[in-house]
């Protein structure tokens, strides 16, 4: 495994691990973490740094926005979780079979349901870290579990609770900084 794939995989992480957060930070931690957002983006994906960019001046303009959509995301308005957006799933199933793919890679998840989007695209991010890690170690076979597993995670999760959630907070807003982010995840997502 090259270097370079290794540092793109270590990026991948960085930025979905700060993605994670974007549903319980606000104010000028929220700003922080697009900043550190963008700084990640120069490198791994230069083609989203104008939309991140973009909802940083958002942001800038109307710092109460993240407040209010975090507000209706806590207050549930806004879904922040797959089970929700899985079309035909069992909302049980659902919670279940996520909690396992944690549990199999040795990840507890803390306070949130397993089928939120923060812990998922933290699991992602550990999985691509773990990923680089065994290879470099030689164990292809651990590599390839993690691989599938993140595979699994995004086409059958990610993809449509992303996909809902941009939906739900459109409705609210379309210019919420949340929008550009998610986007910029399932851009990220897509080449991981």
């Amino acid at each position: 495994m090259s270097m370079e794939r290794d540092a793109q995989k270590l990026l991948l992480a960085a930025f979905l691990n700060y993605a994670s957060l974007l549903f319980t930070s606000t104010g000028e931690e929220f700003k922080s973490i697009l900043e550190k957002l963008i700084q990640i983006a120069k490198v791994l994906r230069p083609e989203i740094v104008p939309q991140l960019e973009e909802a940083l001046d958002v942001l800038i303009e109307d710092p109460n926005l993240v407040y209010d959509v975090n507000s209706r995301i806590e207050l549930g308005g806004i879904s922040p979780y797959a089970s929700d957006y899985v079309r035909g799933g069992d909302k049980i199933y659902i919670k279940s079979e996520v909690s396992g793919l944690y549990k199999s890679h040795g990840v507890k998840v803390r306070s949130e349901m397993p089928d939120h989007i923060a812990p998922m695209l933290q699991l992602v991010s550990f999985l691509k870290v773990k990923e680089a890690y065994l290879e470099a170690k030689g164990d292809f076979k651990g590599a390839d579990a993690c691989r599938e597993t993140v595979r699994h995670l995004k086409e059958a999760y990610l993809k449509p609770t992303i996909e809902g959630l941009l939906e739900s907070i459109r409705r609210y807003s379309n210019k919420a900084p949340h929008l550009a982010i998610l986007e910029a995840v399932n851009i990220v997502l897509e080449h991981c």
